[in-house]
């Protein structure tokens, strides 16, 4: 490697280093997303990631993020489409998909992780921790 090579890694290890870890006490809220790709059927896997117009579910990783099971998170659908959502406490066990309409809130509690779809790729949704009430 160059020299500007080696510095260039040098300062972004440093910089690595020193991010902090993110707060665990700041309350959830992911602003409005839009499905990566439509999936009309239901993956037989909830391993099934979508990408870049592969269907499968979107992940919304609450422990990775903020090191903490949320106790109660609402995902909010926008639409157009409708969503499906299901969560699990542990990344392993998960719960059944539930159906969630256009301009509904479903709540899930004890979450480590979300994973959610929608047959319609324009189907945007939102996530919170925070009372719909006050979003």
């Amino acid at each position: 490697m160059t020299k500007t090579a080696d510095l260039l890694k040098d300062i972004l290890t440093e910089l690595q280093r020193l991010t902090p870890p993110p707060p665990t006490d700041v309350p959830i809220n992911i602003g409005q997303t839009q499905v990566t790709a439509a999936t009309p059927v239901k993956p037989s896997d909830p391993d099934v990631i979508a990408s870049a117009g592969q269907p499968g579910y979107d992940v919304i990783s609450v422990f990775n993020e903020k090191k903490k099971l949320s106790n109660k998170i609402w995902v909010m659908n926008d639409g157009p489409g409708i969503l499906f959502a299901m969560a699990s406490s542990n990344g392993e066990r998960w719960t059944g998909e539930s159906e969630i309409l256009v301009k509904e809130t479903r709540a899930f509690t004890q979450v480590y992780e979300l994973r959610v779809r929608s047959p319609d790729a324009a189907t945007k949704y939102r996530a919170t921790e925070y009372e719909p009430a006050h979003i």
